[in-house]
């Protein structure tokens, strides 16, 4: 009797070591998700970042009150109706150029600190996510993001910018750009927002 139970206590024991090596096995596999997300590349503003499959240069960061769509907007040429944010604009001046093989999703987010992000309006005809413009090896594409974003989120402020062949951005490339701002000088470029600020349309060099 003594030698069934003590064959019954290892095998227990041998089961529970079984079970615990499985479930560390497992907690080592990552999820989908963080094998499927975009790969980010890091810089800052005034730089070129190469983000593996497209460069991106961010050129400027302007505020403003209002945004409007710059002459050429839409097929007519025309102006449009002016956009009022509920807070203020951000707009995100950028040059972006592939490099690998010809692209037509960009997409963009803004990080402004404390675990806040942005997506990119697409109101306006002009910026990158309406235009949709194709991004082709050796022909640089400058344009403009913007932002609709609360005066009392803005802590800091990053860029994130994906770009993939289409809308499914799964392993996609992306990057991730300090733009520089953030306690009192982006509060003083925030009061001094323009009153109205037209973006101008995309151009392919």
């Amino acid at each position: 009797m003594k030698g069934l139970f003590a064959r019954r206590s290892v095998t227990a024991v041998l089961s529970l070591i079984l079970l615990g090596l499985i479930m560390g096995a497992h907690s080592l596999i990552p999820p989908t998700l963080a094998t499927s997300e975009p790969i980010s590349t890091s810089g800052g503003i005034g730089s070129t970042v190469d983000a593996r499959q497209f460069t991106i240069e961010v050129q400027d960061v302007r505020f403003a009150r209002t945004i409007t769509d710059d002459a050429g907007g839409d097929d007519f040429g025309a102006v449009s109706e002016p956009i009022e944010a509920n807070g203020v604009w951000v707009i995100v001046l950028a040059t972006i150029e592939s490099t690998r093989s010809t692209m037509s999703s960009v997409t963009a987010e803004l990080d402004t600190g404390d675990d806040y992000t942005y997506s990119g309006t697409a109101w306006s005809a002009n910026v990158f996510e309406s235009s949709s413009p194709s991004l082709s090896p050796g022909r640089p594409v400058t344009g403009a993001f913007a932002f609709e974003v609360p005066e009392d989120r803005l802590t800091e402020l990053s860029l994130r910018a994906t770009v993939s062949e289409s809308a499914d951005e799964r392993l996609a490339a992306q990057a991730d750009i300090d733009l520089g701002l953030s306690g009192s000088e982006l509060t003083e470029n925030v009061d001094g927002a323009e009153d109205v600020a037209a973006i101008p349309p995309i151009e392919t060099h």
